[in-house]
């Protein structure tokens, strides 16, 4: 779907979002359509509570970007199936990206457990991170996190 992407800006969601309404799509395309900021990531109100502490959930699968931060379409198609976030970060740090993070509280994404059950939701999770840090390691994504809260706008 990015590589047929004909404009300039991506808008890339979850499909499984409760609470999405056009409000929201609205609020997180703004401030890169205004020229506010560079790109955009949700915080969802249910977030898990450090991300919403920092004030970043930086694997939110919801953002808003220039197509060209994305990178080689040969680049995506070898990440693990949970690296996208991951690489998208290391793309928006490298370009010194202005991040603006648009607070959902009215949208929530559901928990693994309660779509799969609970082992195998723990299951799942366990493999996300495990492709997570296969694409960015844990001390790199601790890095990850600082950087792009400096680069919010």
């Amino acid at each position: 779907g990015i590589e047929a992407a004909a404009q300039e800006l991506v808008l890339l969601l979850d499909s499984d979002l409760l609470g999405l309404g056009p409000e929201a799509l609205d609020a997180l395309i703004a401030p890169v359509r205004a020229g506010q900021a560079d790109v955009s990531i949700s915080l969802r109100g249910n977030s898990p509570w450090p991300w919403r502490a920092i004030g970043l959930d930086y694997i939110s699968g919801e953002r808003v970007m220039p197509k060209a931060l994305i990178g080689a379409a040969e680049d995506l198609r070898a990440l693990p199936r949970f690296g996208l976030e991951m690489h998208l970060n290391r793309r928006w740090i490298a370009a010194q990206s202005r991040i603006a993070v648009v607070r959902w509280n009215t949208v929530a994404s559901p928990w693994k457990g309660a779509k799969r059950g609970r082992w195998a939701g723990i299951l799942a999770d366990v493999k996300m991170l495990a492709d997570m840090f296969r694409t960015v390691p844990l001390h790199r994504a601790a890095a990850q996190i600082q950087a792009m809260r400096r680069l919010r706008a």
